[in-house]
């Protein structure tokens, strides 16, 4: 065995490599380097982005890296300067064995656009190793019949080195008996031969001893050495034999263990013991084969005793011999080499290169969003391959030439999908096909491509008027299918006007659940309803928003006391209403109108008379009407100054009234009411109105308060008006039901029209005060009758629709004891009795 070659040679050496490494460019889409085995770590290779024509500034932004092939372990690749680089020490031998080329495969992968490039490294080869002998000393028996230019195998040194490196040529140390020949073998390994050139003479020699020498072409050469005893024996003449040199046979790979080979026949003229032979394999066969292939030293057969596999090796080469029994024993040799046959055996497999999770949903089509390698370990269609995926999904599958990238086919949307399972299903050509599966798992990140939406176009709120602020109106809701800040909303109140306000001032919405409280205390009579747009906004990057519309109705409370249009209040000193003594009972007094602020129930009205009043049986009032009548006819003993003290109240608020009325012989004034005030500072007044809900000048009776209840109880049966309510004479309130017709009226329908009738109200009264208008129907109402009908009196002041006269019945009269004193007389055309009895209902 040679000795190794010094570190300073061996440096040299890896320098002079190093200097012969060339870049082969683009060949067939791949960069091939070389670099020599057993290199320094950092060890240049080549520059990757330089033969890519990659500028180093786009380096950090292309993410210059190596792939996951299992070979990257031993180089590294700079990101600053794409260059290759020695990662560890590579032993050739230990990776390639005796292959005499050493192709480690590289992926490179680069991104934006995202390519891939496979990159071949040769490790060339060092001569770091000596040729070196199984043994040490080798014992050749020789006959000394054996013939001239007879010639015996010797072992074959062993180099793991390849190329030039390995073992070059034989020598033998110098013999006039044999000389040295060397064949060369089909795989081209070096076969040494002992020649025979000078007939053996026991007697003379009996042994030779010589110095085998093989030497390897390397620079500097390397050599190894081995002891040859050559042993001459007595005649048998004759060797074993076989009928070919050579034997060629095939063999299935995965062919089960005990599958016979073939039977070896060789043959020995000689007799007996020195024709009995024995086989074996010879020496050049090597551990490898023994270890797969067994061979019966007697019948000669040859079986399987290991797995066979193609892919490990597709050609075995079996050296054989045969060997007699005679003194000295003779062989006889053969070589069988045998062809495996290819199986389809291998199931090809899916590596994943790049994969780029998770993708945007506003990702284009056609975008390559990964990469992928196949292989097979087969050969020929049993190891093409092709890769497919399920045709339901939005990808597709594009072949390139020696790998396979996956790109997006129609576009993504997160809502509908948040991921896919993809399973790349990979097959082979083989019969049967093999096939491999590789499942990933590819998510779909999210893009604000959704705007938020109300559950509800329009919301209604109610509240109560006087509510204090931060009341609870309503809860608006909105959702966004899309996820994370996307989906993250906002409420807000959009900017409007009320009333010459921001809306905003009004109501407030917090910004996180939507809940809308009262920003303060409305009014129901001076706003009833808000209009408000809610607006919602997503946090995304461009943020989207939505609106919806939110009606806010105030609902009214009975926080308004009722308001004496008629007689005017304020007039302390007015002129009495006279009243005649011969009036018969029913005739009309006067009549008491009112209004309430309120609407609905709270502006119902009602009238009663308390029992402050100085007759308290001489006058009923109209519950509903306001008109204050006689219950009987006058008496002598009647005083001439009568007081009537009139309660108006509408659910629970009230208002008090004094008529002072004073009894005349005269006709003349029998219907008629002065307003003017009194010039001669009398201590009476027509009208007075009183505090409202306690009075101090006339505090009601118990008595009153039940009267009042029973009036009350009679109106809260009652249903409110509509605009469909039509009059007849019989039914209209009036002085005294004298006017003969049958017109007929609607209710004001409209804001414009009650204005108007409360302007005509109001001029009305100041007609009446100065003694230009009866309270009775007719042309006397203010020519209310000619708009609304006849039958329209000063009772029915509407608060938009709302009123107080209960149609289809006359008036209901109440005496100041609360008692109903049935309908009242439609006297005043002389037809009544005047016997002040009370007419049954």
């Amino acid at each position: 065995m040679g000795p190794k070659t010094p570190p300073q040679l061996a440096g040299k050496w890896q320098v002079l490599c190093m200097l012969s490494l060339c870049c082969w460019g683009w060949v067939s889409g791949q960069l091939h380097y070389s670099v020599v085995e057993e290199s320094e770590p950092g060890t240049l290779v080549g520059n990757v982005a330089q033969d890519l024509g990659l500028k180093v500034a786009d380096l950090l932004s292309r993410r210059l890296r190596l792939g996951a092939e299992e070979n990257g372990q031993y180089f590294s690749l700079s990101l600053m300067s794409g260059a290759l680089a020695v990662n560890q020490k590579i032993d050739r031998e230990s990776l390639c064995a005796a292959s005499t080329s050493c192709l480690l495969p590289v992926q490179v992968v680069t991104e934006h656009p995202l390519e891939l490039i496979r990159v071949e490294v040769e490790i060339l080869d060092l001569n770091d190793n000596s040729p070196s002998f199984a043994t040490p000393e080798r014992e050749i028996r020789i006959s000394e019949s054996a013939a001239l230019g007879a010639r015996f195998p010797l072992d074959s040194a062993q180099d793991p080195d390849v190329g030039t490196n390995t073992v070059s040529f034989y020598t033998l140390s110098p013999s006039s008996h044999f000389s040295l020949n060397v064949k060369t073998l089909k795989d081209g390994k070096l076969f040494p031969e002992l020649v025979l050139e000078q007939q053996l003479d026991r007697e003379t020699q009996a042994r030779h001893q010589l110095v085998l020498t093989a030497v390897d072409g390397g620079v500097p050469a390397r050599s190894g050495t081995t002891l040859i005893s050559v042993t001459v024996l007595d005649i048998n003449d004759n060797a074993p034999t076989f009928q070919s040199s050579v034997l060629r046979v095939g063999l299935p790979e995965n062919a089960p263990v005990g599958t016979l080979l073939l039977r070896l026949n060789a043959t020995d003229p000689d007799e007996g013991t020195n024709g009995q032979l024995d086989y074996s394999f010879g020496d050049h066969t090597s551990e490898a084969v023994r270890n797969l292939f067994g061979l019966d030293p007697s019948s000669g057969a040859i079986h399987v005793l290991g797995p066979i596999d193609f892919e490990e090796s597709s050609f075995y080469e079996i050296h054989a011999r045969a060997r007699d029994q005679g003194q000295p024993a003779m062989e006889g040799h053969c070589v069988i080499q045998v062809d495996v046959g290819d199986a389809n055996d291998n199931a090809p497999e899916v590596l994943l290169a790049s994969l780029v999770n998770p993708v945007l949903e506003s990702t284009p089509v056609g975008t390559v969003v990964g990469l992928f390698n196949v292989r097979d370990r087969d050969s020929g269609r049993n190891g093409e391959v092709s890769l497919d995926l399920s045709s339901d999904l939005p990808f597709q599958i594009k072949p390139s030439e020696n790998h396979y990238s996956l790109l997006t086919s129609q576009p993504l949307d997160r809502e509908a999908t948040s991921h896919y399972i993809i399973e790349l299903l990979a097959h082979d050509a083989g019969s049967p096909p093999l096939h491999a599966h590789l499942t990933i798992r590819l998510n779909i990140s999210d893009v604000n491509d959704n705007a938020p939406y109300f559950t509800q176009q329009l919301y209604t709120a109610y509240i109560p008027e006087n509510r204090p602020p931060g009341s609870l109106l309503c809860t608006v809701a909105a959702s966004d299918p899309d996820t994370g800040d996307n989906a993250r909303l906002t409420y807000s109140i959009v900017g409007n006007q009320i009333q010459g306000s921001p809306a905003s001032s009004f109501v407030y919405v917090n910004p996180e659940d939507g809940r809308i409280f009262a920003q303060r205390t409305f009014d129901y009579e001076l706003l009833q309803m808000l209009q408000i747009v809610v607006g919602v906004r997503d946090s995304g990057s461009p943020p989207l928003h939505a609106n919806t519309s939110l009606h806010v109705f105030v609902l009214d409370q009975n926080d308004n006391a009722p308001t004496v249009l008629h007689p005017r209040p304020g007039r302390e000193f007015s002129l009495p209403q006279r009243l005649p003594r011969s009036a018969p009972p029913g005739s009309l007094v006067t009549k008491v109108t009112a209004v309430d602020a309120d609407a609905g129930h709270n502006a119902w009205l009602s009238y009663s008379l308390l029992p402050q009043s100085t007759a308290p049986g001489l006058f009923l009032v109209s519950a509903h009407t306001g008109e204050v009548r006689t219950a009987r006819a006058l008496l002598e003993d009647d005083a001439d100054t009568q007081q009537v003290v009139v309660l108006v109240s509408s659910d629970g608020t009230l208002k008090y009234m004094e008529v002072t009325l004073r009894p005349t012989d005269s006709h003349s004034h029998c219907y008629r009411t002065c307003f003017s005030p009194a010039s001669d500072g009398s201590d009476f007044t027509f009208l007075r109105p009183l505090s409202v809900q306690q009075p101090s000048a006339f505090a009601p009776e118990p008595d009153a308060f039940r009267s009042r209840s029973n009036t009350l109880l009679e109106r809260s049966q009652q249903a409110p008006p509509n605009t469909d309510w039509r009059f007849s004479q019989a039914q209209r309130p009036g002085t005294s039901g004298s006017q003969n017709g049958d017109e007929t009226g609607t209710w004001p329908n409209n804001q414009f029209d009650t204005e108007m009738l409360q302007a005509m109200i109001l001029a009305s009264a100041s007609e009446a005060a100065d003694g230009s208008s009866t309270l009775g129907g007719g042309a006397g109402t203010m020519g209310l009758s000619a708009r609304y009908g006849p039958q329209f009196t000063l009772q029915h002041v509407p608060d938009y629709r709302q009123n107080v006269y209960i149609p289809g019945s006359n008036a209901t009269l109440t005496n100041a004891a609360g008692k109903r004193d049935g309908k009242a007389p439609a006297g005043g055309n002389g037809n009544k009795k005047k016997s002040g009895k009370k007419e049954k209902k």
